[in-house]
């Protein structure tokens, strides 16, 4: 088409510039016919043919331009020194279209042209013969020159693109592998399961054989070796759980560079000595690598898992690449994008587990309420139905009663009132103490003024009881405890006592001091308590089968969140036929460190340290 169309301005141009008479009538005509052919080609015959269709219009297209060439050299219309360029534009369009086989063609072709002209004009030993030679072969070498140029430059390009479709096709594969793999790390609700699939993932898409996960213990917490995903047997048993300090972390990546945003690579050059690594290998941090890019076995490359805030929870680290050469700068970014994911997926876990816990526990106090009101329901009603009983018979036959019976009502109502009266105290204690509304005053208190005061209210509550204090000769050191309430302890457990001991048998009260610990122990004659019963002692509304009618069921509950609330605790001894001990044990206060006082929050002791978590 190009050869077309500078073959008819050139054949016109000669003409125009020739000398007298050496002007032909054929020139004229087919300078403008191989003009005219231009546009007819692409108006008429190429632009309303399909695709199907071009090859054949490229065949008659290229014969069309070999038979005008053909015909200008033979009317020798252009000079013979520019023979050389004319035939070299027909040459071209062979070798383009038809490529080696073209080539061949094109070169035969132009050397047959040429040689007519110069046997038409002179003969080979002329000088012009001999400069239109030596100016063919030139222009032979220029091009063939620049054609093996391009062809070059072609097949490396080609082949890089062919490299650059298999480094997409296998990103496109492994980007697939990761996309699948984040899905399911994404609807994973356990933070461990998820770390593993990090670790699996890693290791499998971009080829590590080691990996590590360290992950913080709590907010700007050290951090906890949790995964360590291709390490032998012996590692993974002594590693897995260390303990690594934040601070000595950053420090450590500090002095690493950071490849791309929280990817950091540390070459064995340039070691960085981390007392928490972990190195498998046998290779001195000064030998050579095998080659330029290969990885070293001191190398480190350690990614960091960041929050929403971008702060640190934990990274990852990997080692012992599987085609033995340090990653690629894209590698290394494709990695960060997973890390960060995969960090983003453990705070959505950690989210879900609490969100699941406070569900659970919202449910369980739910259900607490609701056996709470019930209980609460079922005791109250024997009290009232015994006061709604003798009011009413009272109040419609109490003129008709003799005095005695009048006062067998009347003591029924007392009783009645009276147990209601510390039902409800007793409500409302558990409801402070469950409530976390509780708050107790603990301090240094003298244990043995403490047990005697409180002797003192069980006889005055119930005269004559047979009741023996045994008191240690060397008084113990001061426990820690709020003192109106280790009173209100030792009377409530003084009351059971005396209500299930044999009539007239000894309750016997006895204060022990220990190494670490002073103990109270109430023992009873009692019937003791089956084994399959004592669980009962210490719930709300736990009432034993031989429990006496006035018994609330909530003494010892309460009485076990109040020795809890005092850093204390309240056990049973017992055996069937053999009777009861109840033991309170109480901290001294000198061993104490907490505050002065003390708000529980569900009947056990608070948090009186700060702590790491």
């Amino acid at each position: 088409m190009v050869g077309r169309a500078v073959a008819g301005t050139l054949v016109l141009l000669t003409y125009a510039l020739a000398p007298a008479g050496y002007h032909n009538l054929v020139a004229i005509p087919l300078g403008l016919l191989c003009l005219a052919a231009v546009p007819v080609h692409w108006g008429m015959v190429r632009l309303p043919l399909k695709p199907t269709g071009h090859a054949a219009v490229a065949l008659a297209s290229t014969l069309l331009d070999l038979v005008l060439a053909a015909a200008i050299v033979a009317a020798g219309l252009v000079p013979l020194i520019a023979l050389p360029l004319f035939v070299m534009l027909p040459m071209e369009e062979l070798a383009v279209r038809y490529h080696a086989d073209g080539a061949i063609a094109g070169v035969l072709y132009a050397i047959v042209l040429i040689g007519y002209a110069v046997f038409r004009q002179g003969g080979p030993l002329t000088a012009a013969t001999l400069l239109t030679a030596g100016w063919l072969f030139v222009l032979l070498l220029v091009l063939g020159s620049v054609r093996g140029v391009v062809a070059s430059f072609n097949e490396w390009r080609a082949e890089k693109l062919t490299q650059r479709g298999e480094h997409n096709a296998a990103m496109a594969g492994q980007l697939s592998t990761l996309l699948e793999l984040s899905r399911e790390i994404l609807v994973q609700r356990d933070v461990n399961d998820v770390l593993s699939s990090i670790a699996v993932g890693v290791s499998k898409i971009y080829g590590f054989k080691y990996v590590t996960i360290c992950f913080q213990r709590g907010p700007e917490g050290d951090f906890e070796r949790r995964v360590l995903w291709g390490f032998p047997p012996g590692i993974v048993a002594e590693r897995t759980g260390e303990v690594i300090d934040r601070q000595s972390f950053m420090d450590a990546l500090a002095a690493a560079e950071e490849v791309v945003d929280f990817c950091y690579y540390t070459p064995a050059e340039k070691y960085v000595a981390f007392k928490s690594e972990i190195y498998v290998g046998d290779l001195p941090r000064h030998a050579p690598r095998s080659k330029p890019g290969a990885w070293h076995e001191r190398d480190s490359m350690v990614f960091v898992m960041t929050g929403h805030r971008d702060e640190v929870i934990g990274y990852m680290s990997v080692d012992g690449p599987f085609d033995g050469m340090v990653p690629s700068h894209e590698t290394m970014a494709s990695m960060q994008i997973f890390v960060n994911m995969a960090g983003l997926a453990i705070i959505n876990a950690e989210h879900s587990i609490r969100e699941s816990e406070r569900a659970r526990v919202e449910e369980d106090a739910r259900r607490l309420q609701m056996e709470f009101l019930s209980d609460v329901s079922h005791e109250i009603r024997a009290p009232l139905a015994t006061i709604q009983g003798a009011s009413s018979l009272l109040e419609s036959h109490g003129e008709e009663l003799d005095p005695v019976r009048r006062r067998e009502f009347l003591a029924a109502l007392r009783d009645a009132s009276g147990g209601l009266a510390r039902m409800v105290e007793d409500l409302l204690l558990l409801s402070k103490l469950e409530a976390g509304h509780f708050r107790l005053s603990p301090e240094p208190v003298d244990l043995l003024a403490a047990v005697r005061d409180a002797v003192r209210s069980a006889l005055t509550e119930h005269p004559g009881a047979p009741i023996s204090l045994s008191l240690p000769a060397e008084p113990p050191r001061l426990v820690w405890a709020d003192g109106q309430r280790l009173q209100q302890i030792v009377v409530n457990l003084l009351s059971n006592a005396l209500k299930y001991a044999p009539s007239h048998s000894l309750v016997y009260v006895e204060v022990h001091a220990d190494p670490e610990s002073a103990r109270v122990c109430v023992i009873d004659g009692g019937p003791g308590i089956p084994e399959h019963e004592r669980a009962k002692l210490f719930t709300r509304f736990g009432r034993l089968s031989n429990a006496k009618v006035d018994s609330t069921g909530l003494g010892l509950y309460i009485s076990k969140g109040l020795a809890q609330a005092m850093e204390g605790d309240l056990n049973v001894d017992s055996e069937p036929g053999a009777g009861t001990t109840f033991y309170l044990t109480l901290r001294y206060a000198d061993a104490h460190a907490g505050p002065p006082s003390l708000e529980t929050t569900d009947g056990t002791p608070g948090d009186d340290t700060g702590g790491s978590a």
